[in-house]
Formats: structure tokens, sequence, C-alpha cells
């Protein structure tokens, strides 16, 4: 899937260039949240406010599943419906972030916050409340850091998330 995307994103960008040109889609792919408008700050709360509904609403479902997929599908829960809102909102969530944090970041923040909490935390709860503080701590300390070293915040972000993971990782090896 992630080669997929990855592919597909490639193809997409070279006829988006073509269409609007380099700098906008350099733009789409580098990032630059301190020079979003207002409306696209609001946009990308609301659906922040959206996709925090709905994966709260369908948290336990999509658990079970994680857990055993064979028994959620015998036991007659729609596993269908369930991905199919899972990778909705993943998509909605992507599609508006990306000209805040670009299409590199995006990944980013998509793979490594929920990759450093699986290591550090047990239970499926404990795991998404990790990953979500690792993500909101990350993107502080990334927007701090980025305003004192004169660097785009969304990459300064997106090395915080690497050097953690690493960190952890590291920490669990040894």
């Amino acid at each position: 899937m992630a080669s997929f995307t990855a592919s597909a994103t490639v193809l997409a960008l070279y006829y988006a260039q073509r269409i609007v040109g380099a700098g906008r889609v350099s733009q789409l792919i580098l990032g630059d949240p301190l020079l979003v408008s207002n409306v696209e700050a609001l946009t990308a709360l609301t659906v922040g406010l959206l996709v925090t509904a709905v994966s709260l609403s369908v948290a336990r479902e999509v658990f079970f599943i994680g857990v055993s997929r064979e028994t959620a599908l015998v036991s007659g829960l729609r596993v269908w419906a369930y991905d199919f809102t899972l990778y909705t909102i993943m998509a909605l969530s992507v599609a508006v972030m990306l000209r805040i944090v670009g299409f590199l970041v995006a990944s980013v923040f998509t793979l490594l916050p929920g990759a450093t909490a699986v290591m550090i935390a047990r239970g499926s709860l404990q795991v998404t409340l990790a990953s979500i503080t690792i993500a909101m701590v990350a993107s502080a300390l990334g927007l701090l850091a980025s305003i004192s070293l004169d660097m785009p915040p969304s990459g300064v972000s997106g090395l915080i998330l690497v050097a953690l993971y690493i960190l952890v990782r590291v920490a669990k090896v040894g």
C-alpha cells in the first residue's frame, strides 16, 4: 500500500507540476505551516476535530478488528465499513495537511508516532494515547526549534520524530 501510494503520488505531482508550475508542487512536497491562511488553519482544525470525533466513535470496533480480524468477521461486525472509515479519515487528513506540512512530513507523521508508541506502550489504548502525545510534542518542539534555528518547522518536527524513534529503538535493544 505504501509503495502504491508513493508511486501514485509521484505521478500526480508530475501532472500537477505541468498544470500549476514547479513552485506550487514543491510547496506540496515541502509544506510551510507558517504561511497558511486563516481559512486553511480553520479547515485543518475542523478536519482534526472531525477525525477525532470519528476515531473516538469507532475506536472500540477498530481495536477489536486489530486484535482479531477473523473473530470480528465471524461475530458479524462489518469489518469492511470500519476499514473504509479508517482509510477515508486518513486520506482526508493527509489531503488537508499537504499544504501545511507537505507530503514528506505527512508521511513521517502518519508512520513514526505509532511505530514509536508501539515500542513504549502496552495495550491499544496506551498506544493510541502515546502516539497522539508523541506527535503533539514533536510538533510543538519542532515549531519552537524551527523559529530558533530559522528552519522549516515541518522538517525540524520530522527530524525530531526520527530522532525519538531511533532513541526508543536503541533503548529497547540495549
